[in-house]
C-alpha cells in the first residue's frame, strides 16, 4: 500500500498494489544447483578413490600371483618329502622321529590343500558325484592317525557302513580334514577324538567330538582369518571353506562346545544327497 499526496489522483489517499509471488522457479534453480554439486562431488570422489585404490589393487594382484607361484613351488618338495618318508617306512622299522616328520608333513599338506582350494574355488566347477561316505570317512581318519599319535591323542571312529553321499570328493575332503585337524589341534594331550557317522530318520549325521579347549565365541569361528587361539598356528581359513561348502549342499551344522571341556561339531546331510549302497 502506497500513500498518495492529498487532493490528487481523483481524491484517492492510497494506492494498493498486489502481486502473486511464485517460488517454483526459485526451487527449481536451487534443485538444479544442488544436483549439479552432487554430480560433481560424486565424479570427483570416484576419480579420487580410483587413484587412491590403484596401488592397493596392484599390490593385491602381485600378492595373488605370489601366493599362486608359492603354492606351485611348495607342492613339489612336499610331495617328495611324503614319498621318501613312505619309502623309508617300508624298508625300515618304525621310527618315532620319522613318525613326527610324517605327521608334520600331513599337517602342512592340509594347510596346502586349503590354500589350493581357496585359489581354485572361483575358477573350477567342483561337480558332485556319488561317493562312498563311509569308506571316505574311514580313509581320512586313518590319514590323521599319525598326527593324533604325536599328541598322544586316541583317534576313534564309529562309522555306519554303506552310506553314499552326492558331493564333490575334494569338497568333502576339505570338510572332513579340517574338522579332524581342528579336533586334534585343540584337544588336550592324552585325550581322545571321536569321529561318528550314522543315519537317522531326518538324515545322516557326521560328528567330530573332541576333549579339548572348547570355543569361547562360536559365532566368529567361520569368519575368514579368524583364529580363537593364535598360538595354535594356521591361517584361519579352514572353517571358512567348510562353511561355504556346506551352504552349497544344504548341509546343516550344530555346534556344542564347553570351554576347557571340548566341542561337538555335527553335520547333517539331507536325504536328498544320501543313499545306501
Amino acid at each position: 500500500m502506497l500513500e498518495l499526496p492529498k487532493e490528487r489522483y481523483f481524491g484517492a489517499s492510497y494506492l494498493i498494489v498486489s502481486n502473486e509471488i511464485s517460488y517454483a522457479v526459485v526451487y527449481e534453480k536451487v534443485v538444479v544447483i544442488l544436483f549439479s554439486i552432487f554430480i560433481l562431488v560424486f565424479v570427483l570422489s570416484l576419480l579420487f578413490l580410483s587413484r587412491f585404490a590403484k596401488p592397493f589393487q596392484e599390490l593385491n594382484k602381485k600378492l595373488d600371483t605370489f601366493i599362486k607361484d608359492s603354492m606351485h613351488e611348495i607342492n613339489t618338495p612336499l610331495s617328495i618329502i611324503n614319498v621318501n618318508i613312505d619309502l623309508y617306512n617300508r624298508k625300515n622299522p618304525p621310527n618315532k622321529y620319522m613318525q613326527r616328520v610324517k605327521a608334520a608333513s600331513k599337517v602342512l599338506s592340509n594347510i596346502y590343500n586349503d590354500m589350493d582350494y581357496l585359489i581354485k574355488n572361483d575358477r573350477i566347477d567342483f561337480k558332485p558325484e556319488w561317493v562312498n561316505l563311509s569308506n571316505f570317512v574311514l580313509e581320512r581318519v586313518e590319514y590323521f592317525f599319525e598326527v593324533a599319535m604325536i599328541k598322544d591323542i586316541a583317534l576313534y571312529h564309529e562309522v555306519e557302513k554303506n552310506i553314499e553321499a552326492y558331493i564333490n570328493p575334494k569338497q568333502l575332503q576339505r570338510v572332513i580334514d579340517n574338522n579332524i585337524s581342528n579336533a586334534i589341534k585343540y584337544s588336550y594331550e592324552n585325550s581322545k577324538v571321536l569321529v561318528r557317522l550314522h543315519a537317522k530318520e531326518d538324515g545322516v549325521y557326521l560328528s567330530f567330538i573332541d576333549n579339548g579347549m572348547g570355543i569361547e565365541n562360536v559365532a566368529k569361528i567361520f569368519e575368514r582369518y579368524y583364529r580363537e587361539d593364535t598360538q595354535k598356528g594356521g591361517f584361519g581359513i579352514g572353517l571358512s571353506i567348510v562353511s561355504s561348502i556346506i551352504k552349497k549342499y544344504g548341509i546343516t551344522l550344530s555346534i556344542e562346545s564347553t570351554p576347557k571341556k571340548g566341542s561337538d561339531f555335527t553335520y547333517v546331510f539331507p536325504h536328498a544327497m544320501i543313499r545306501s549302497s
